[in-house]
């Protein structure tokens, strides 16, 4: 089935796409010795896991069900990274990961022994270098008309938008707002988007560039000597080296813990055992009392400079010197960036935590990597990955999300109705921003939409909204070459990426169904292997004679490649007159079939909530 004969709302990977950022990640891999795992937080669609394991080194999961999905689907390295783990998952996560992060010397000493021989420990550190903007807390956001105290916050409830909000989708380059060019269309980031009539107190200005927020945030100083990193700016809510941040051990408390750490370690075997003996006994207590020496007093435990037994390095697990326990680092700074991001963080990594990095056997440098777009500076990554190799002998990895499925998804959508108030035009789809993207609104941003442009910029200018009750469910503010009517279908881009992991059945709302349009180099090889095996079988169950069982497969080879040769020209001349007739502004198919891989329906629904 084509794409715009399938079933709305639906997403629909484009498994060509896809095969081409693998294809770029897997070069990293190959000049730098690197390993590169999928982050599943972006992208789970695990019936693609075989094809991306011909690529990619694993995968890489923040908890349990993610990394029991990995393990059972991809089945290659295994990592995982928690701000913290449970008791009763702590066993199962250690057998089947390969790399087990913490996120704290307590978790260390908690579940680092009962890891230990199982998988390799790393800790997450937070190298206090933000190269998002340097965001601070509550940032301010400015625009012509309103503010916003909360960079995260988007107050839809009260507002009231006067007339058209001003976006710019200067990506989208399809002339017809239905031509389908799947075949060429990429969404090079995300599109500005400026609420700058807005009258309501929680409306935010915004203004995306390469998916990024381009002076939306003010940066100010950091209170706690954050450096100041590169200039691409994003939400605080996506930068875990914003002050206070969970995320990851500051160079202060790594410190701490390796005086500590010292200091164990010339005390006899039988103190330390006692030590470690309190340890046990005060688990689990906050260590926001740390420094409290009047619950210190209380208890009655013993100390060494202070530091109550349960900071104290665990002896019967690690040992007093608790890097022995400790084969990697990792950190994760990064969201949508380009590597001069990293070699910032790399810099900032190497002058808070360079002395242990000479001790670690890898090093994890997370996610955020933009790899796969198409200004990204491919060099400059490979020349940080090579210095860290070069300078301290050990194992890098990589854990993009994005990357991997970067512009190689849509979500397509009805028109089911057509509104009008005060002037605005707002087209009711079959589609949810708050349902089945939600980092419209989170983060928030406004999708790229096939052959669409900014308002007024063509003839036709439309607000996007939803079926449900919630009045700020609204997509944006788009503009077509010709008039849109309900039936009409729309096809929105880059939505196989944190859209399929974080959707929602709110209100109700169908989720969308999800299918692949398949690569034509792909479906000719596996037909290929598929009529190897079937005519080998049939020829092998008629003799047991080896020479008859070579010719066999000879001959079944011979007629695989007979049959892939002629679906490659059947698949060619396919594209052509696809890209022909878009050249002319005709509405087409790309010639590439869809393949139906789940199917949602009431049950589902019914199921999530009992």
């Amino acid at each position: 089935m084509h794409i715009e004969k399938i079933p709305t709302p639906a997403y629909v990977l484009d498994e060509e796409k896809l095969i081409k950022n693998l294809e770029i990640l897997k070069g990293v891999q190959e000049r730098t010795g690197c390993k590169i795992l999928l982050a599943q937080k972006a992208f789970s669609m695990f019936c693609e896991y075989p094809l991306i394991g011909k690529y990619l080194s694993g995968t890489t999961a923040s908890g349990l069900y993610e990394a029991r999905l990995g393990h059972e689907e991809m089945g290659k390295e295994n990592h995982i990274f928690s701000p913290a783990y449970r008791e009763s998952e702590i066993d199962e996560i250690a057998d089947i990961c390969d790399h087990v992060i913490f996120n704290s010397f307590s978790q260390l000493r908690r579940f680092g022994p009962r890891c230990r021989g199982k998988a390799s420990i790393g800790l997450r550190i937070n190298p206090e270098c933000s190269t998002q903007g340097n965001t601070v807390g509550a940032a301010s956001q400015d625009s012509s008309t309103s503010t916003v105290a909360d960079a995260a916050s988007l107050d839809f409830s009260t507002s009231t938008a006067v007339g058209a909000a001003s976006q710019d989708s200067s990506t989208s380059t399809a002339a017809d707002a239905v031509s389908l060019d799947f075949s060429t269309s990429t969404a090079a980031g995300a599109a500005s988007q400026d609420f700058s009539t807005s009258t309501a107190a929680g409306a935010v200005s915004q203004d995306f560039s390469a998916s990024a927020v381009v002076g939306a945030i003010s940066p100010e100083s950091s209170p706690n000597s954050n450096e100041t990193g590169t200039s691409e700016v994003h939400p605080a809510i996506y930068d875990p080296c914003a002050p206070g941040s969970r995320l990851g051990i500051t160079q202060e408390i790594f410190e701490r813990e390796m005086k500590i750490s010292a200091q164990l370690s010339g005390h006899s075997v039988s103190f330390r055992q006692k030590l470690s003996d309190q340890q046990k006994d005060c688990m689990g207590r906050s260590e926001r009392t740390l420094d409290s020496r009047k619950s210190q007093e209380r208890a009655g435990e013993s100390f060494v400079d202070g530091c109550r037994p349960d900071t104290l390095a665990c002896v019967d697990g690690c040992g007093p010197d608790i890097l022995a326990c400790v084969d990697g680092l990792h950190f994760h700074t990064l969201c949508e960036q380009n590597s001069d991001a990293l070699e910032t963080t790399l810099a900032a990594v190497e002058r808070r935590f360079g002395p242990y990095l000479k001790r670690m056997k890898w090093l994890n440098m997370g996610g955020g990597h933009h790899i796969t777009r198409a200004d990204y500076d491919l060099e400059r990554l490979e020349r940080c990955i090579r210095h860290v190799q070069d300078t301290y002998d050990l194992q890098v990895y990589l854990e993009p999300g994005e990357a991997v499925a970067l512009n190689a998804g849509y979500l397509v959508t009805e028109v089911m109705d057509i509104v009008e108030n005060g002037g605005t035009t707002t087209l009711i789809l079959d589609a949810s921003a708050a349902c089945h993207m939600p980092d419209v609104l989170e983060m928030p941003y406004r999708p790229p939409l096939l052959g669409s442009g900014q308002p007024q910029e063509k003839p036709y200018t439309y607000r996007l909204s939803s079926c449900t009750c919630l009045a700020g469910d609204i997509i944006g503010d788009y503009s077509f070459d010709r008039e849109i009517h309900p039936g009409d279908r729309l096809y929105f881009e880059d939505m196989a990426i944190y859209s399929m992991v974080k959707n929602n059945t709110f209100n109700g709302i169908a989720l969308p169904s999800i299918w692949v349009m398949g690569a034509a180099e792909r479906a000719v090889r596996n037909v290929a292997e598929s009529v190897t095996q079937e005519t080998a079988e049939s020829t092998e169950r008629k003799t047991a004679d080896g020479a008859a069982k070579k010719t066999a497969e000879r001959a079944a080879w011979k007629t695989a490649e007979g049959t892939a040769q002629k679906m490659a020209e059947s698949a060619a001349k396919q594209f052509a007159l696809s890209e022909g007739d878009m050249s002319q502004g005709v509405k087409v198919s790309p010639g590439r079939e869809c393949y139906l891989v789940k199917e949602f329906g009431y049950e589902d629904f019914k199921g999530r909530l009992s």
